[in-house]
């Protein structure tokens, strides 16, 4: 039975020295690739939404711009923004998505 570790204690690779490779404590294998650097991103704006309105408008922004974008939302009290890279234009998904489900924007 593996044991837990504690919340600040962090995830540590073992190595096999077998094959001299890489597992994490659940037994997945750690590629030996380094890290692509990050990418930079250039955000949107936020746009406001209700937040009975965030998984609406979360699934269909997620449906309806590539892969690439990242998208992000966050909940505050009884409302939510979502955000994507400026080049998207998500004032208009947002209201695609409302008017698909009755909503105004």
């Amino acid at each position: 039975m593996q044991q837990s570790r504690s919340k600040n204690e962090p995830c540590r690779a073992t190595r096999n020295p077998a094959d001299q490779s890489f597992r994490s404590p659940h037994g997945v294998s750690v590629p030996q690739a380094p890290m692509p650097p990050p990418r930079e991103i250039e955000w949107g704006e936020r746009v406001w939404i209700d937040r009975e309105e965030t998984q609406t408008v979360i699934g269909y922004v997620g449906r309806h711009v590539p892969p690439d974008p990242p998208v992000s939302f966050h909940l505050q009290g009884g409302q939510a923004w979502v955000q994507t890279e400026s080049d998207v234009d998500l004032e208009r998904l947002v209201a695609e998505a409302l008017a698909d489900t009755g909503g105004n924007r």
